[in-house]
């Protein structure tokens, strides 16, 4: 392999950190993400993660990813960064403290449950690395917690942070998404941010449903709702006015073409308005999501029975 070649390959330094005993798990993780965030300002730096200590086991992992295997090593071998891990022997002194560096390692991030995407206000930047390494602290010692893999600004997209955290169910996730803790973390970063976007990669439809900032999304069972009313007409309209002028094709062909033709109309035309139109049902403000629920229901529920009718009469 030419030097050219390797120089384009994504590179990792794999930390892993020992910890025996009764120590002080909060300073613990203050410690890590506040190396991860440091790292992130190295040149060549692409993304990073923190991985808690599988079960009975007291190891904790950073992995931090860069450009090209230089760029990891002179950050591998820097003495910020020495520092950095020399002052965790404070946390619990005799107990902490043995690290192991592995270098060109990227690591696997494995599942994500959910990426977010945040915005940062110009000149926003230093306040919002300090109050990024205090988030990532805070959800990794949330229960479930499996990893967050964290992407700082490239240049071609500044101030966009890019976030894929990982937890071992969907019910520790929203446990996190909607946890005091968090909510008063995102009420700190409103100065310092412009948006912040979700895509949930759990949903069973996702792209096509808004997720609030706190990470909301809707229920399974609207989103169905809405998908139903969506795909009914155009697979009935198909079956009426185009599938008799295909009768002469092969019956699986004629089958996939209009497959992928209501998909289609589904994923263009159709679930962009029912999307806006129904966003006051998919997200309901707190103080009337009883009563908005049931509205909901019952005019999903009537554009049902009137597709239903209209196609029942032609």
């Amino acid at each position: 392999m030419t030097e050219t070649a390797k120089s384009n390959q994504i590179a990792g330094l794999t930390t892993k950190l020992r910890v025996s005993g009764n120590v002080d798990m909060p300073a613990v993780t203050d410690g890590l993400a506040r190396l991860m965030m440091l790292g992130a300002k190295c040149p060549g730096f692409w993304s990073a993660e923190i991985i808690p200590p599988a079960v009975n086991r007291g190891e904790w992992t950073l992995v931090e990813r860069f450009d090209s295997t230089e760029q990891a090593s002179t950050w591998m071998q820097s003495s910020m960064r020495r520092e950095m891990l020399e002052s965790l022997r404070s946390v619990a002194p005799g107990r902490i403290l043995s690290w192991e560096d592995i270098l060109d390692d990227p690591g696997t991030p494995g599942t994500v449950a959910t990426a977010i995407v945040t915005y940062v206000k110009p000149g926003m930047e230093d306040a919002y690395w300090d109050w990024e390494g205090r988030i990532q602290s805070a959800q990794a010692r949330f229960p479930g917690y499996r990893g967050t893999y964290v992407q700082p600004p490239r240049p071609e997209n500044p101030g966009q942070w890019t976030t894929l955290l990982r937890f071992d169910s969907p019910s520790s996730l929203d446990a996190w998404l909607e946890s005091e803790v968090r909510r008063g973390l995102l009420s700190e970063a409103d100065k310092l941010i412009n948006d912040i976007r979700f895509q949930d990669m759990s949903s069973s439809f996702p792209g096509w449903f808004p997720v609030d900032g706190s990470g909301r999304r809707p229920a399974i069972w609207k989103t169905a709702g809405l998908v139903l009313i969506g795909i009914l007409p155009a697979v009935l309209a198909q079956k009426k006015f185009l599938v008799p002028h295909l009768s002469f094709s092969n019956e699986t062909v004629v089958s996939a073409f209009t497959t992928a033709l209501s998909v289609a109309v589904l994923s263009w035309l159709f679930m962009p308005i029912l999307v806006r139109a129904f966003r006051w049902w998919l997200l309901p403000e707190p103080i009337a999501v009883h009563k908005t629920n049931f509205t909901g229901a019952a005019i999903v529920a009537g554009i049902l029975a009137l597709e239903i009718a209209l196609f029942t009469a032609f």
